[in-house]
């Protein structure tokens, strides 16, 4: 007897090898490095898109392990859906980036205890497989 879950994650490694992010589109974060207890700050999301195509930023991951230390208040533009899974917590946008245009999200954070927070920082760019993978780091300190 065959094993079909064998073909199946064959099939899925072939896919996810297939889907990239298209040279022509970069993607970074911006976060402070340093932060105090309660204070709120921005994380800045950036997508450039020098393509002669129109991107989609289907969504951003962001690392659980960052946000042991931070809760996400809000964003602008504001998200359109939120899962967690495998570690991540996933902002849906489906925001459109023109050709040579220039996307910011602003992800509004609260500090909430001191530590050094680092996570996955991910840009989904056409599909929630094609991504960019980057990593955030906020130190959060005590009040003096």
């Amino acid at each position: 007897m065959r094993n079909p879950s064998r073909h199946l994650v064959a099939l899925a490694a072939l896919l996810l090898s297939c889907a990239s992010v298209p040279d022509s589109v970069t993607s970074w974060v911006e976060a402070p490095s340093s932060v105090r207890v309660g204070d709120a700050f921005v994380i800045r999301a950036h997508v450039n898109n020098a393509s002669n195509e129109a991107v989609v930023v289907r969504g951003l991951d962001i690392g659980e392990s960052y946000l042991e230390g931070v809760i996400v208040d809000r964003t602008t533009p504001m998200f359109t859906e939120l899962f967690r899974s495998m570690g991540l917590a996933t902002y849906g946008f489906d925001r459109p980036v023109a050709p040579g245009e220039h996307l910011v999200v602003e992800i509004t954070a609260q500090a909430l205890e001191p530590g050094v927070f680092q996570g996955d920082f991910n840009f989904c760019i056409n599909s929630s497989v094609a991504c960019s993978f980057q990593t955030i780091t906020t130190q959060i300190v005590s009040e003096p």
